[in-house]
């Protein structure tokens, strides 16, 4: 808007457009599932609003996804199976892996999460935001136990995994990029 000469401000409607915060979008979802006559755990809620990263359209399609599914309660478990995200616990337990820099724990881990058919570009994410929280002393998230490394260790893990080009694939892909980053530098 700076850019603009008066004369044209003065003739100019201003939005100044934010992403949502968790909590409204939240709010929102609770009210599409009130009106809809169907029910979901306040976890699946807060997942689906936490992914939608401050976007009500892409909560409004998750939720949609999978409304469309099934019947039954919505819960946590349902939309990380839907989704195809890892569970809290192989989040942390990867994380753990990272900073003791032990290699072997960190592949049987992805190794489970290629048999269950977890997509490694979404783990990717799920372990920035677990290193990204523990490194801000955010609440741990709900099922997942508390982060209790060292600020700098984690942080060095950081590092090694926001180097990670995801988009990278075949050989020498995704998978190994992940695996590289469980050793030392030499």
């Amino acid at each position: 808007p700076q850019e603009f000469p008066p004369a044209i401000i003065s003739r100019l409607q201003r939005f100044d457009v934010r992403r949502l915060t968790t909590d409204e979008i939240e709010g929102k979802l609770r009210r599409i599932l009130d009106a809809d006559g169907r029910s979901a755990t306040p976890e699946a809620v807060h997942l689906i609003a936490r992914l939608a990263a401050g976007g009500m359209r892409d909560a409004e399609a998750v939720l949609d996804q999978l409304l469309s599914s099934s019947s039954d309660e919505l819960d946590e478990r349902r939309v990380r199976d839907l989704l195809g995200l890892a569970d809290v616990e192989t989040v942390s337990s990867f994380v753990d892996a990272l900073v003791a820099f032990d290699a072997r724990e960190g592949m049987r881990l992805l190794d489970g999460l290629e048999e269950r058919g977890r997509d490694l570009r979404g783990f990717l994410d799920q372990v920035i935001e677990a290193l990204r929280a523990a490194i801000v002393g955010a609440p741990a998230a709900p099922g997942s136990r508390p982060m209790t490394h060292a600020v700098a260790d984690l942080a060095a893990a950081a590092r090694r995994v926001a180097a990670i080009d995801p988009s990278r694939a075949g050989v020498g892909g995704l998978r190994l990029q992940l695996e590289l980053t469980l050793f030392p530098d030499t």
